[in-house]
């Protein structure tokens, strides 16, 4: 980096508040520089030559720790969406006033799309949000749940089309309107 090196920049941004976390990428291998990087508060530390994949499980298991210290993500007990409203407390889907049976993994993508209209959601980031666990499951699947939600739907409403298919990309809940 021209102007700055890690160990400054890592200093700065501490100092500064900031949580994000930060791996020092480097050609310094000494003991004491990985040390001191470490004391500056760097969460890790990789000095080249590096492995690829070393360097990516190392920012994977960073990003996992994040998330398992900032908890579970806080759910809003109920979500509304036009003709839709998802209640939590009780995993219930009601669909205008039917109320529509589902599986726990069926409600959580529901809960997943409507939660966020219009944002698109990979099968693997859909799988994630599901299952909350680092179970080993064929991500078309995700294609089956998406498909028994559209069918349990529009036995209820016809012209249900608010999940929408985003080729190539996955999934995004759309409000009719």
């Amino acid at each position: 980096m021209p102007h700055v090196d890690g160990f400054s920049l890592t200093r700065r941004l501490r100092e500064g508040g900031v949580r994000t976390p930060i791996v020092l990428l480097t050609s310094r291998d000494s003991e004491i520089d990985e040390a001191l990087g470490l004391e500056l508060g760097a969460d890790d530390y990789v000095a080249k030559p590096f492995s690829t994949r070393i360097l990516l499980a190392r920012a994977a298991a960073l990003l996992r720790r994040e998330a398992l210290a900032a908890g579970p993500p806080q759910q809003t007990p109920r979500i509304e969406r036009g003709l839709l409203m998802l209640d939590s407390e009780r995993l219930e889907v009601r669909y205008s006033t039917t109320v529509i049976r589902v599986t726990v993994t069926e409600f959580r993508l529901l809960e997943v799309l409507a939660g966020r209209p219009g944002v698109v959601y990979s099968r693997t980031q859909l799988m994630e949000r599901m299952r909350g666990d680092d179970s080993v499951v064929a991500e078309r699947i995700v294609d089956t749940y998406v498909r028994r939600l559209r069918r349990k739907l529009e036995e209820v409403d016809a012209s249900f089309a608010s999940i929408e298919t985003v080729v190539g990309a996955g999934y995004r809940w759309r409000d009719p309107g």
